[in-house]
C-alpha cells in the first residue's frame, strides 16, 4: 500500500525526473554535466521517450500476454516499436522451443513521415497518418483480419496510445481503438502523468477517466504500477470482457 507521504515523495520525484529532461533541452537547464534524464534515454542508439520502469513493465506484459499484434499510436524515432519487436522476437523463440507457432507483429502509426530514419525490423510495419484517419483505421482492421485469416482464430491484439496527448484526441482514439483490443490484452494510454502529478492541463488521464465511465469492458491494472513511478498512472487498461 502506498501511504500519503509516500505518494507525495513519488510525485515529487516524478516531477523532478520529467522536468529535468524538459527544462534542460528547452531552456538550457542548470546541470553542468548536461544530464537530461527523461529526454536522453536511448534504445540501441535510438532516442526513446519512455520511462525505463515502464519499459520493464512492457516486456513483462508481452511475455505474459503474448499478443499476436501490437498497434502503436506514435512512432517518433521508432525506438519503442523496435523494443517491442525485439522483445517479441525472444517470446517467439521461446514459443518455438515449445513447438508452438507464434509470429507476432507491430503496426506503428505516426503523423510525420520518418520512414527514412526509423529502425527496420521484420516484425514492424510503419504507417504514416493520423491514428484517427479513416484510412489508418481501415489499415489496422485489415492487419487484424489478415492475421485472423492466417491463424484461423481471433488474434490477441494489444494497443498503445502515445501520440497526441490532448484530452479530446485521446478520447476519440479510445472510442475507436478499444474495439481492436481482445479480452485479456492491454490498452495502454501513455503519459497520463500529464494530468497528475505533472499538472500540465488537459491530458490523457482525463480522457481515460471519461472513457471508463462509459465503458465497462476495461479495468485499470494498478499492478503494472508496482515500481511506483510511471508515466502512465491509471493508464494500464486490461480488457476483462
Amino acid at each position: 500500500m502506498v501511504l500519503n507521504n509516500d505518494r507525495e515523495l513519488i510525485d515529487a520525484f516524478s516531477k523532478y525526473w520529467y522536468n529535468k529532461g524538459q527544462l534542460q533541452l528547452r531552456i538550457g537547464g542548470d546541470d553542468p554535466h548536461g544530464v537530461v534524464t527523461q529526454l536522453d534515454a536511448h534504445y540501441q542508439k535510438n532516442l526513446i521517450q519512455k520511462c525505463p520502469l515502464d519499459l520493464w513493465i512492457y516486456q513483462e506484459i508481452l511475455w505474459e500476454c503474448k499478443p499476436d499484434l501490437i498497434i502503436e499510436g506514435g512512432t517518433a524515432s521508432g525506438a519503442s516499436a523496435k523494443f517491442l519487436a525485439d522483445t517479441l522476437d525472444r517470446v517467439a523463440s521461446e514459443e518455438r522451443n515449445n513447438d508452438q507457432y507464434y509470429n507476432p507483429s507491430v503496426s506503428t502509426i505516426d503523423i510525420g513521415n520518418r520512414l527514412g530514419t526509423v529502425p527496420k525490423h521484420q516484425r514492424i510495419t510503419y504507417y504514416v497518418g493520423s491514428t484517427l484517419w479513416v484510412g489508418i483505421l481501415m489499415d489496422m482492421k485489415r492487419d487484424i483480419d489478415n492475421i485472423e485469416s492466417f491463424l484461423g482464430r481471433t488474434p490477441r491484439v494489444m494497443v498503445i496510445l502515445d501520440d497526441d496527448h490532448s484530452t479530446g484526441h485521446v478520447y476519440k482514439e479510445l472510442k475507436e481503438y478499444w474495439k481492436f483490443v481482445t479480452k485479456g490484452q492491454y490498452l495502454i494510454v501513455e503519459d497520463t502523468n500529464v494530468d497528475h502529478p505533472l499538472g500540465f492541463g488537459d491530458g490523457p488521464g482525463k480522457a481515460v477517466a471519461e472513457f471508463l465511465r462509459n465503458n465497462d469492458c476495461f479495468e485499470v491494472d494498478r499492478t503494472r504500477e508496482k515500481f511506483l513511478m510511471t508515466w502512465n498512472p491509471g493508464g494500464y487498461l486490461r480488457r476483462v470482457r
